[in-house]
């Protein structure tokens, strides 16, 4: 996973997140990173809207998404 995505993990993942509006459209985002942020969200409690439009998360990174929301 790319170190910029990895650190936006950690933080996300952070108790001390307090993030509402995450808008990570158009990164070139695929199935790893959709994967990696599915897992924050189980953690996540501040955030309230995210956009991964445009990216290339495929039909894996979207049932993954699915199932923690």
């Amino acid at each position: 996973m790319h170190a910029v995505c990895q650190q936006l993990v950690e933080q996300l993942s952070s108790s001390r997140c307090q993030l509402q509006s995450l808008d990570l459209s158009a990164n070139k985002l695929g199935p790893r990173a959709a994967s990696a942020v599915a897992q924050t969200l189980e953690q996540n409690t501040s955030l309230l809207f995210l956009d991964l439009g445009s990216n290339e998360i495929g039909a894996e990174g979207a049932q993954t998404l699915g199932k923690v929301l």
